[in-house]
C-alpha cells in the first residue's frame, strides 16, 4: 500500500538535482558580478586619477566659530 503523502527516492533526487543546479546558478552568477565589479573598478581608476588625501589644519576664524557655535549651544542647554 502506498501512502499518497509517501515521499518517492526520485522524487527526493529530483529534488536534490533541482537544490543543485539552483544553488550553483546562484553561485555562478555572485561569482561573475564580483569579477565585473573589480573590472569596473579597474577601468573607472583607469580614467579617474587617485585623489591625495588633503590635510587642512583649521585657521584662526574656524576655531572661534567653532568656539562661538560651543559656547552658544552650552548656553542653550544650561
Amino acid at each position: 500500500m502506498h501512502s499518497s503523502h509517501a515521499l518517492h527516492p526520485v522524487m527526493i533526487q529530483e529534488g536534490i538535482t533541482v537544490l543543485i543546479i539552483g544553488m550553483s546558478t546562484v553561485l555562478a552568477f555572485l561569482v561573475l558580478l564580483v569579477i565585473v565589479i573589480y573590472l569596473m573598478g579597474r577601468f573607472v581608476a583607469w580614467f579617474v586619477p587617485p585623489s591625495r588625501p588633503t590635510t587642512s589644519f583649521p585657521d584662526a576664524a574656524d576655531e572661534e566659530s567653532l568656539a562661538v557655535a560651543i559656547a552658544a549651544a552650552h548656553r542653550a542647554r544650561h
